[in-house]
């Protein structure tokens, strides 16, 4: 995933369930996964930070409106239970509140659904991992 993946016009809607899962690379800094409108337009941020800047096994999480120039406030969590090598997997889903983050053999975690939106046409995935699932139901 390190050149990562878009997919537009994909049908995450308020109710339905995203899966992702894969193999986190053996010397990883990060990996991220992301839902909104856009690049620009991020409703959940959600990354992984296993050695990056200032940041060591934390999971940090964000929204835009407005691509780089428009980050909020971050949530984060130290909570922390993915190491290299490892295979992982996310299981997101959302309502106009609030998304809810369920991490295999990990944390559950909750992010305020900041825009209230409740159709999301934009998938990314980036980072240092190989992706072997996506699926949506």
């Amino acid at each position: 995933m390190s050149g990562g993946l878009q997919v537009k016009n994909f049908d995450f809607t308020v109710g339905k369930f995203l899966t992702v899962g894969g193999f986190i690379n053996n010397s990883p800094q990060r990996f991220s996964v992301n839902v909104g409108e856009s690049m620009n337009s991020l409703s959940l941020h959600l990354d992984h930070r296993f050695n990056y800047g200032a940041d060591q096994n934390t999971i940090v999480m964000n929204s835009t409106l407005k691509g780089d120039n428009g980050w909020e406030t971050e949530q984060r969590s130290t909570n922390f239970t993915l190491s290299a090598g490892q295979y992982f997997e996310i299981t997101l889903s959302y309502d106009i509140n609030k998304f809810y983050i369920d991490i295999l053999d990990g944390p559950n975690l909750e992010f305020p659904n900041r825009y209230s939106k409740e159709f999301l046409p934009f998938l990314s995935l980036a980072g240092d991992a190989r992706l072997t699932l996506v699926k949506l139901e």
